[in-house]
């Protein structure tokens, strides 16, 4: 099977920063979790055996869901797209709220997968102007197979809902990633989260896991808030990574940025907090 990699390209995503986050998991865990799943590149990197991937964005869940289960179908709904101003713009004016979507039958879903792949933009949203871009790969086949391979093989559960019903299940051994808005750069990509509080409500969840045997790594912004704040004094590691920020509102913040990774254990080189 071929290696499978991110379909969407999300803010945030963390291909590039895989193998060194692989270097900060443990060595052994039980069922692996993403909360935030965005584009999931560490869960293609890492290949679980047990997976869960969840995300508020009830689109991307539904597009998982149907990679995984109707990967044929999507594949034949994209090739009815083209890359043409009339069937963007249709496209686009087609879409209803996500609060409309799921009462539809499964074709409808496919459909709803097909517009969403073909029109999201990179930060997860599906409103922005048509951009210009040369033959753009609107379906790559090969790709889309891979991953729904490995959703397949990896017994995954997939949950569009808040992070917290993301971790309800977890048990001591498991390890679950979180990878949210970062503090003080797209606190609003999700439509839903509320900046600070949600950070507060997250640290919270860290340390409720914790507490329970749970194996925790968190990705976030260098800011008081997260480092001096919110995780100091927990006895937890704080790892300073440097960050290739692909996405930004502007030009100028197109470049590397230094990031914390926050883990609730020791990974094998690190020193004692």
């Amino acid at each position: 099977m071929a290696d499978a990699k991110p379909i969407v390209k999300w803010a945030g995503g963390k291909g590039r920063l895989a193998p060194r986050l692989i270097e900060l998991m443990p060595p052994e865990f039980g069922r692996y979790c993403e909360p935030f799943a965005g584009g999931a590149a560490l869960f293609c990197a890492v290949r679980p055996e047990r997976a869960i991937l969840a995300d508020v964005n009830r689109d991307l869940i539904n597009l998982y869901r149907v990679v995984r289960e109707a990967v044929g179908e999507l594949v034949v709904a994209l090739q009815r797209f083209s890359y043409t101003e009339r069937c963007y713009y249709t496209t686009r004016r087609a879409m209803r709220p996500q609060a409309d979507l799921f009462d539809g039958a499964p074709r409808d879903l496919v459909e709803r997968a097909a517009a969403f792949l073909y029109r999201v933009n990179s930060e997860g949203e599906f409103n922005v102007p048509m951009g210009a871009y040369t033959n753009p790969t609107i379906c790559d086949e090969a790709a889309l197979r891979a991953f729904s391979a490995l959703l397949n093989e990896s017994d995954t559960v997939l949950i569009d809902d808040d992070f917290e019903a993301a971790c309800a299940e977890l048990e001591a051994g498991d390890f679950v990633y979180f990878d949210p808005p970062h503090d003080g750069t797209f606190d609003g990509y999700t439509g839903s989260w509320r900046g600070e509080q949600d950070q507060r409500r997250l640290a919270a969840c860290f340390r409720g896991l914790t507490e329970i045997g749970v194996h925790c790594m968190l990705s976030n912004s260098a800011t008081t808030l997260i480092e001096d704040e919110l995780y100091a004094h927990q006895g937890y590691w704080i790892h300073h990574v440097l960050a290739q920020r692909v996405i930004s509102q502007d030009a100028n913040g197109r470049r590397p940025v230094i990031e914390v990774v926050i883990t609730n254990y020791e990974p094998p080189e690190a020193p004692c907090p």
